[in-house]
């Protein structure tokens, strides 16, 4: 130590001051918890994010407290654009509105690319590429990926969007997987084909200006209620036919709704006699998702009626012009003889005079 440290030698205690300041600052490296605090952090940002996207009206006030609610159209578009899906087919059929019913359930919206089935354009090289059987519909993922089969479109729905709008998850138990493969089973292999065997007879052939037989529409009805009895049976023990509301139940909608208006589906909505398929219809019925279809399929049909009307003014208006054209014409032609032959006319009595 030198002389100078020897006569002014640090206070007692300083050291040991200086120590306990440092303590008290944070350093993670000494920190036993700093390693779970970060985990809990990010999951609280996570958690928030999810609700500021699912949740548009927090996405607002959020965007008023902080400033930047002029960047909200952006964040809106860019959100939507993740809840878009695009469908190639038509407004009424029936595949194509079983997956509209799912993607609404999954609160999705849908942007619709119809195809022209009269012009046969599902049989397109372009189609066949993209759909193997040239049907309809189709899901557009992006412009390399598609989906089609319609049950398999709504499935794809439900895992790509497992927690979003309605969640068709199932119970982890054997029962619950079992009661749901019945439920497609019994949709796909007993409910369609009676089904459509009526839409075939009481919708498609009056359509088509097709005899219709009526012979086999009565075998078909008796079919659909002997296969409606058997509903009875299963839905006397359970609200809907996989326990839980399944993708199944939803199915049955489109063509169910067909021949019910076709006035051969009584079999689905008769209390008196199958009370229990009475009370699960309705409940399928008036599903909101079932109602913005049936919505979507109306303002659709509105728009054809009001292009057609256009078409068919447009056209009188064009036949109208056309007729007063050639009336015109006609008229100045008429007139053209006339003067002419009031002309002719009048030389003669000319000439009379002067000879």
């Amino acid at each position: 130590m030198s002389s100078k440290d020897s006569k002014n030698p640090a206070p007692k205690g300083t050291e040991d001051q200086k120590d306990d300041v440092l303590a008290t600052l944070h350093n993670p490296a000494r920190d036993k918890n700093s390693g779970q605090v970060w985990p809990i952090f990010l999951l609280i940002v996570a958690v928030s994010i999810g609700w500021i996207v699912k949740d548009p009206d927090l996405r607002r006030g959020l965007g008023q407290i902080t400033g930047f609610h002029a960047i909200e159209p952006l964040v809106e578009q860019v959100i939507n654009k993740e809840f878009l899906v695009t469908l190639h087919g038509t407004y009424t059929s029936s595949c194509t509105q079983r997956v509209m019913l799912a993607a609404y359930e999954k609160e999705l919206e849908i942007e619709m690319k119809v195809v022209d089935m009269a012009a046969r354009q599902h049989k397109t090289p372009e189609h066949l590429d993209l759909q193997p059987f040239g049907q309809i519909p189709l899901l557009e993922i992006n412009p390399e990926t598609y989906v089609y089969e319609s049950r398999a479109i709504a499935h794809y729905l439900e895992r790509r969007w497992p927690s979003r709008g309605t969640s068709f998850a199932l119970d982890n138990t054997t029962t619950s997987f079992v009661y749901h493969d019945q439920a497609l089973s019994f949709e796909a292999f007993d409910f369609d084909p009676a089904a459509a065997a009526i839409f075939k007879e009481a919708v498609m052939k009056p359509r088509t200006s097709k005899a219709v037989d009526e012979a086999a529409l009565q075998t078909a009805v008796a079919l659909f209620e002997e296969k409606m009895d058997g509903y009875e049976r299963i839905l006397s023990q359970r609200t809907f036919l996989g326990g839980n509301l399944t993708l199944a139940d939803l199915y049955h909608l489109p063509l169910g709704t067909k021949i019910i208006d076709a006035g051969h589906g009584s079999a689905l909505t008769d209390s008196k006699k199958r009370p229990h398929v009475a009370k699960w219809w309705s409940a399928l019925y008036g599903r909101p998702s079932w109602q913005a279809v049936l919505k979507d399929i109306a303002n659709w049909e509105e728009e054809q009626r009001r292009e057609k009307e256009e078409r068919e003014n447009a056209e009188a208006s064009s036949t109208s012009s056309q007729v007063s054209s050639a009336s015109s014409a006609l008229s100045t032609a008429s007139s053209s003889i006339s003067k002419s032959m009031a002309a002719e006319e009048s030389g003669k009595k000319h000439h009379g005079i002067f000879h």
